[in-house]
């Protein structure tokens, strides 16, 4: 039977309520791209409006209506709960919001106390320590969720309404929207795909292999990610790329086997469809080049950590293995790119050390990049190992919890320098290899050349789709000109639009004529997002949304 809205049991999925605090650009809480991926690349930097996924996957997951309300102001979470019959609020967060969650929380059970109340998400670390706020909201809340949400709420809603879960699982997710820096001028979007849960390498500073015991928990095979895949386009026709949501994405390759099976059998493979996935260079070396190409890949998130033997070894960070330089440079010469991340702070790591993995890393050139601080949050083994050494820092604030600076004290070298490094390789990294569009036009066109001429339908396959995707990036590749003048930058810009005018004349001159126009645009857009930014008394905040997902009971 259907009950009406009153009588149907019905949760709230929700993320912790606003405001944002406005900060300085490199401490932004709000958005990945803008202090990590494209930082410091000033007009270029992308503006990433990333949904609550967890909260959408959930609520389509359970078998009574729910709402998923992201990033509510006080004022309209309080409106919500006073407007509509919940039985459950669930609010997914993370460590630096634990207090607005505890204000959340507080007002619940005073004005509602009928109303249970679950914790879920990364955030939930805070209860493997008792600091007053964790043992607070613990006697507060009626449930934690720790790792997989899915099973945990369809176990409280059998307990509680007596409904089963008997349906398979759903997943259709909000797009993904990138845009231009501190605006909502939509440049690209991506569809999202959740592939799986956990992690089974256990990396000492790993909050998802610490959140699910080291496991991992497949969320399909490879046949019904192609299904997934091949619906959401249909659902989002004009979207050329997907982003799959995995640890390790190439770790079992029976099933990657599978998968590149069915894709390469659909559609999909032979449009301009590509997909950016996360592997480590451990899984990545198991598959050729043309494995990688079948599969669809265009984009691949590579953990670094550190270059040097003698940091991946102390540290056992079994994700790394060989010479990561000459896999970075094999992706991008076939029209592969990366992400590439490297980690400061390490023990084994002194500031010589330091330095070198700062420079070879910039010379590695990934298309796109983060650097961060090395973090550590309770639960993890690593925790537990500076806790015991006594360098957690003093005082330690849930507020400051963040990936731009260190919550322990560095054993051989300063926080100051170490933070000397961090911002000083993300201004090199731009200044050398330029920015996003740049790198990714050079990638695509290095590609090209590389496949164009194969007899391997695969590879002239994936050639036509890089040539397809020449324009509109071709004229930002070329509009950056004016904005980088590093003479390394100088250097690679001139051989990338040599190869562009000696190939593709008519494009190459499509790209000179619209340069100009771009470049008055980008930075009349720059100028302004800026200063409406400091005008504005509560800087950028995100998007606040509602979506209610009815259910038959």
């Amino acid at each position: 039977m259907i009950y009406t809205l009153k009588e149907s049991p019905k949760i709230l999925f929700t993320s912790p309520w606003g405001l944002y605090p406005k900060k300085k650009l490199e401490d932004d809480p709000i958005d990945y791209f803008y202090y990590r991926n494209t930082f410091k690349q000033n007009v270029f930097q992308l503006r990433s409006y990333q949904s609550w996924h967890s909260l959408h996957f959930l609520a389509q997951n359970v078998e009574i209506p729910s709402v998923v309300l992201e990033n509510p102001s006080v004022k309209s979470f309080k409106k919500e709960i006073k407007n509509t019959h919940y039985q459950i609020v669930a609010i997914g967060f993370t460590i630096p919001f634990t207090v607005k969650v505890l204000e959340m929380v507080e007002w619940l059970k005073s004005n509602h106390k009928n109303i249970e109340i679950v914790l879920g998400g990364y955030g939930t670390a805070i209860f493997k320590e008792d600091y007053n706020i964790s043992i607070k909201l613990k006697n507060l809340v009626d449930y934690i969720c720790f790792g997989e949400g899915v099973e945990f709420m369809n176990q409280i809603i059998d307990k509680k309404c007596g409904i089963k879960k008997l349906s398979e699982l759903k997943q259709n997710l909000i797009p993904a929207v990138n845009g231009v820096f501190r605006t909502k001028i939509k440049l690209f979007e991506q569809i999202v795909v959740v592939g799986g849960l956990g992690c089974v390498y256990g990396c000492s500073f790993c909050a998802t292999a610490a959140q699910f015991n080291q496991k991992y928990i497949p969320l399909f095979t490879g046949r019904k990610l192609v299904e997934v895949l091949e619906n959401q386009h249909k659902i989002h026709p004009k979207i050329q790329s997907v982003v799959i949501y995995e640890e390790d994405f190439l770790v079992n390759k029976k099933v990657v086997l599978e998968f590149i099976e069915h894709f390469s059998r659909s559609e999909l493979s032979k449009i301009p469809f590509l997909l950016t996935v996360f592997a480590s260079e451990k899984s990545i070396k198991k598959y050729s080049i043309e494995e990688l190409i079948k599969c669809g890949i265009g984009t691949i998130f590579i953990g670094v950590e550190s270059l040097s033997e003698n940091v991946l070894n102390a540290e056992t960070l079994k994700k790394r293995t060989g010479n990561i330089e000459n896999l970075f440079k094999e992706l991008h010469n076939n029209g592969i790119n990366t992400l590439g991340s490297l980690v400061i702070g390490w023990d084994s790591q002194d500031f010589e050390t330091l330095q070198a993995d700062s420079e070879r890393f910039i010379k590695m050139n990934p298309t796109f990049y983060q650097v961060v601080p090395l973090q550590i949050a309770p639960g993890l083994k690593l925790w537990d190992e500076m806790k015991e050494q006594n360098r957690i820092i003093e005082n330690y604030d849930f507020k400051n919890n963040s990936i731009v600076d260190f919550n322990f004290r560095i054993k051989n070298y300063s926080r100051e320098n170490a933070l000397k490094i961090f911002f000083s390789t993300y201004k090199k990294l731009a200044q050398n290899g330029g920015p996003w569009p740049f790198r990714i036009f050079e990638n695509t066109i290095n590609g090209y050349l590389n496949l164009q001429n194969s007899e391997n339908e695969i590879h002239l396959n994936r050639a036509k789709i890089y040539k397809s995707m020449l324009m509109p990036m071709g004229i930002l590749a070329f509009s950056s000109r004016a904005f980088f003048h590093n003479k390394n930058f100088r250097k690679k810009w001139r051989i990338t639009m040599k190869q562009f005018y000696k190939n593709f004349i008519i494009k190459f001159l499509q790209s000179a004529i619209l340069s100009p126009f771009v470049i008055i645009l980008l930075s009349t857009t720059y100028i302004f997002s800026n200063l409406t930014f400091f005008l504005k008394p509560n800087g950028d905040q995100p998007q606040k949304t509602r979506v209610e997902y009815e259910k038959e009971v």
